[in-house]
């Protein structure tokens, strides 16, 4: 999960805001921006679920042009997508360590374009 954000006030209320919700996120750093923040940024799978357990992405919002591998692919469908991915890595069926980072992207993409994902709740519970 990545939050964009520059502002370095605005940043430090997102983390405590998260925080408080037991998401922890670590600052992004950039020097090709004014502040030097790019934003919040969490790979961890329990900040996920706490995520969906309180909502997740509001529907219909599409990750942005500027995304490489998932331009406008819903954000909530994405999220159940990786999830569908890493259940099915952890069951051994599609981990292998030698694929590219757009290789787990392409795979992520086909389980998203054959709606082979299952719905927040069944991921809340087999994660949880």
């Amino acid at each position: 999960m990545n939050i964009a954000c520059a502002h370095p006030v605005l940043l430090g209320q997102l983390r405590q805001i998260a925080k408080r919700l037991n998401i922890l996120f670590s600052e992004q750093r950039s020097k090709n921006i004014w502040s030097g923040f790019q934003g919040l940024s969490s790979n961890s799978l329990k900040n996920s679920i706490y995520f969906l357990r309180l909502g997740g992405f509001i529907k219909g919002v599409k990750i942005s042009a500027n995304s490489t591998y998932h331009e406008g692919i819903d954000k909530d469908v994405l999220m159940l997508g990786i999830l569908e991915y890493i259940r099915q890595r952890n069951k051994g069926n599609v981990w292998q360590k030698n694929l590219s980072i757009e290789n787990h992207h392409h795979n992520v993409n086909k389980i998203i374009e054959n709606r082979e994902y299952s719905s927040a709740d069944y991921y809340i519970d087999i994660f949880s």
